[in-house]
């Protein structure tokens, strides 16, 4: 993940899938749960960031809330969750 402020007042994000996570299905199926996951969470997150999402081979196989949980946790690696909140925020 990648965090670069856009100085907006909201959030934007970016994926990049390659073809070593797997097919065009697995592909998009990915990047689609990627956006739920950042639309299900962007209330609890700072606001003004572009977040840049960068696949990894385990990324295809990997379900629903595996990926929802390591989104979690890369957000709070970079601070991005707000305070009241990240302590509240799924595990």
């Amino acid at each position: 993940m990648y965090v670069y402020d856009n100085g907006l007042d909201s959030n934007r994000i970016g994926i990049s899938a390659g073809k070593k996570i797997g097919n065009s299905v697995v592909r998009h199926t990915f990047t689609r749960r990627i956006r739920e996951i950042f639309r299900m969470n962007d209330p609890d997150t700072i606001q003004g960031k572009d977040i840049v999402i960068i696949a990894r081979n385990s990324a295809g196989k990997a379900g629903f809330h595996k990926v929802e949980r390591d989104y979690i946790s890369l957000l709070r690696q970079h601070r991005l969750l707000k305070k009241t909140l990240s302590e509240d925020v799924r595990p």
